[in-house]
Formats: C-alpha cells, structure tokens, sequence
C-alpha cells in the first residue's frame, strides 16, 4: 500500500472525498482555521512546540498541524499521534450513516492506517511526526506528566473514551500550554440532560429541545471535567495555569487553510470567516 500510495500521490498528501479522509463537509472545514489559530498563540515563544494529537485518522489534521508550524513557530517541533487505525464504532452508529460505514471499512481494511502515514510523511522536516499505535487508555498513561504545549482530544466520541482521555489529556499539558479538542458543538448548558445522559454511547444525536446536532459523549465529558470551555464552531480550547484551567480568547487570530485544502473549501471557509468578523484577516 505504501508503494501504491507514492505512485498516485508522490509527496503530496493524498485525502479523497471517498474515503472520507478529511471528515469534513463545508460547515466544519472551518475547525482547521482554529487549529492554527491556537498554534499561532505559540508563535512568541522563540522556540519549537510539541503536540500530542488522541485521533489522527488519515492524517488531515496533522497535515494542519504541520503547516501552522511552518508559519507560525521558529524552532523545530514535534506531534505525536495516538490511535488504534482500527474499528471502534458502534454498530447502531454504522448502520445509520453511510460515512461511518466507510470509516469502518477503511479501519478494518488497514487502508486509513497505510493513508495516515502517507500523509505524515508529508509533513515538512521541520517538525518530528511520531505515532503509537494502541487505544489511549493504554499508550497515554506511559508518557509524562505536562510533557506537551497542545493536547488535542479527537479520537472516540463515547463518553467512557472522551471522559479517559480528558482526565490523560490534563496531566499532560504544559504550564501555559492548551488543552483542547473537536466536536463539542453544544454544551451541557444548551442541551436537553436527560436526553443527554440518556445516550452518552451514541456518537451524534439531534437534541430534541433545540433540534441540532452534537456528539453527548464529548458534551457531558468536557462538562464533567472542565466545565464551561471557551468554544469556537465546534472546537473547544482551555489554557493550563497552574493546578487550574482558564478559557482562552482566540479572538483577532489570523488563521489559515493549508494548501491540504481544496479550493473548493477554501473559498467556502473563508468567505465563512470573513463575514463572521472574529478574525483579522485570513489567508
């Protein structure tokens, strides 16, 4: 696989629509503008970071990642990457969306694995792209305490897993480093809680108070171990200080699409963020 995928895609990453690789559709292909927003906040320091990303899929987000890096952080860098690249969804959840089954297949085929590494190869040299390949709950408890600037929680949405990785995910961020993740679209304070409780191992449900969209798991999970989150589109973020967590403004960023992205995509992104006046320009 590897041989095959430098021959449809030498050097350059390679995320078909098919395979659903970037997991994105128009209304949260804006989340990567907050990816390198939050490395940007970095950007002062004069020296590398290093990033520990719970759920990589086909390597999307690393690619980000890596590009924020290129524009936003003088000294060399380092993502780690934990996953299993195997199959985790329930079967509920497969049976009800045509994009999970292909998410499923693609895990149990070893084709999302063989992808990933095609794409973090692309990654600039500049930065050292690491993977452990294992559930969290057993790789994240070897590695040491506040040892990462960024910890970004994406992997399962179920609650047990998002809750696992949390309680990890704060032992292993920095003084002055964030904490953050994806998928929280609504928070505990927004949705209906009993319906919430009531199905913390779905992994997207619509809330029957308000009619939208979100993942419980990750809702209740954060609510239970950080509270009220600063909250952008999705993405959640928090800064250590200390023994505490505190929200984080992001406000006035300047944030980017990486060349990962389609045109397509980019134009609808950032038209998106133009007209939402939160940041100050966009490239």
């Amino acid at each position: 696989m590897k041989d095959i995928l430098a021959l449809i895609s030498p050097g350059k990453p390679f995320l078909p629509d098919s395979l659903n690789a970037m997991q994105l559709g128009h209304a949260n292909a804006m989340r990567h503008l907050w990816l390198t927003a939050a490395v940007s906040l970095f950007a002062t320091r004069g020296t590398g970071i290093r990033i520990l990303e719970v759920g990589s899929w086909m390597g999307a987000s690393v690619l980000t990642w890596g590009a924020a890096i290129d524009r936003f952080i003088p000294g060399d860098s380092e993502i780690l990457c934990v996953d299993t690249w195997a199959p985790y969804l329930a079967a509920d959840d497969i049976n009800i969306d045509g994009a999970y089954k292909i998410m499923d297949r693609a895990a149990s085929t070893e084709l999302a694995y063989s992808v990933f590494r095609h794409n973090a190869s692309c990654v600039s040299k500049k930065t050292r792209v690491d993977h452990l390949r294992g559930s969290s709950k057993q790789v994240l408890s070897m590695l040491r305490d506040r040892a990462f600037d960024i910890v970004h929680i994406d992997g399962s949405h179920y609650y047990a897993d998002v809750l696992a990785d949390l309680v990890e995910g704060k032992r292993l961020v920095a003084e002055g480093g964030l904490l953050c993740g994806d998928d929280l679209e609504q928070q505990i304070s927004e949705v209906d809680e009993a319906f919430l409780r009531a199905n913390i191992d779905r992994d997207a449900v619509v809330d029957p108070k308000n009619r939208k969209p979100y993942h419980p798991g990750v809702t209740l999970a954060v609510s239970e171990v950080l509270g009220p989150v600063s909250s952008y589109t999705g993405f959640w973020t928090m800064r250590r200080q200390g023994d505490a967590f505190v929200s984080v403004d992001l406000a006035g960023a300047s944030p980017f699409l990486p060349g990962h992205f389609s045109d397509e995509y980019k134009k609808t992104v950032l038209e998106w963020a133009k007209t939402s006046g939160f940041f100050q320009k966009q490239s």
